[in-house]
């Protein structure tokens, strides 16, 4: 998602991070505005139901539009709404036991298409919230395989999958943040970086291993013209502040460690190949 600080919605700005299996439907949003207002005053049940079901008749069924919610005027607002999701709250209105929750998921419909509602530390649309099928809810985390597309090659010994970086980003930061990797490795974090719209600073200690991963990332495309830099130096005593005040920047906004590996590798056990 883009910045939606003052931002204008579009609900799928950024989902194109990754690709749209399922359907979308676009509409008229002063049109369909204006239905789920007329529809918010209705006081009976049975009238409230008829034009949710004509309403979802449509989103289903395009030919049967009689309103006008799929004339799409060269100079007017439209909304592109995940088509499974827009039927599941018709639906969840439908089912609905009372007029009054029927509307409070009217509303709630309504809120997500006029506004964005962001946190501080992210930019996932929580009106929307059903539509980001690559954030996982869960508290443990399985991966079906490793992301190996792009510039993403899994070539460095203990290295994470793209995911993790890729999760925590879309959770703890917004476009154009800071992140910080300070074993950055073969440059998975600044690749995801590159995709998500993030600054990303990476140190990592082997000079081979920094070249190759500066050459990954440069193979990235970098659509969203954010910094990624990898410094060759020890993390213990690189000078963090100063590679960042040369972009201007005096703190990052998410920092990415590894597990500690201090105690479980005798100091010259590795040799670097």
């Amino acid at each position: 998602m883009k910045s939606t600080r003052g931002a204008s919605l579009n609900l799928f700005e950024d989902l194109e991070a990754k690709p749209l299996s399922f359907g979308v439907t676009i509409l008229n949003k002063e049109k369909f505005v204006e239905i789920l207002n007329e529809c918010s005053t209705v006081t009976n049940s049975a009238l409230l139901n008829n034009k949710i079901i004509a309403l979802r008749g449509i989103i289903v069924n395009p030919r049967d539009d009689r309103e006008g919610l799929l004339n799409i005027d060269s100079n007017g607002d439209t909304i592109t709404l995940r088509k499974d999701v827009l039927i599941s709250e018709l639906n969840q209105i439908l089912d609905a036991q009372t007029i009054g929750r029927a509307k409070y998921y009217l509303k709630r419909l309504e809120d997500g298409i006029q506004e964005v509602k962001t946190s501080k530390i992210n930019d996932i649309n929580l009106h929307r919230w059903k539509e980001y099928d690559d954030i996982i809810t869960d508290s443990l985390w399985v991966m079906d395989k490793r992301d190996s597309s792009g510039a993403h090659l899994g070539w460095y010994w203990g290295n994470f999958i793209p995911q993790i970086p890729h999760q925590m980003m879309f959770r703890y930061t917004k476009k154009d943040d800071w992140v910080l990797d300070a074993f950055v490795g073969s440059g998975t974090t600044l690749i995801e970086c590159r995709r998500l719209g993030r600054n990303g600073l990476g140190i990592e200690l082997n000079s081979d291993v920094a070249k190759k991963a500066a050459e990954l990332i440069e193979k990235e495309q970098n659509k969203y013209k954010v910094n990624t830099r990898v410094v060759n130096d020890d993390s213990r005593t690189a000078n963090i502040g100063g590679a960042l005040e040369e972009y201007g920047v005096k703190q990052v906004q998410l920092l990415i460690m590894h597990p500690p590996y201090h105690d479980i590798i005798k100091q010259g056990f590795l040799t670097y190949r």
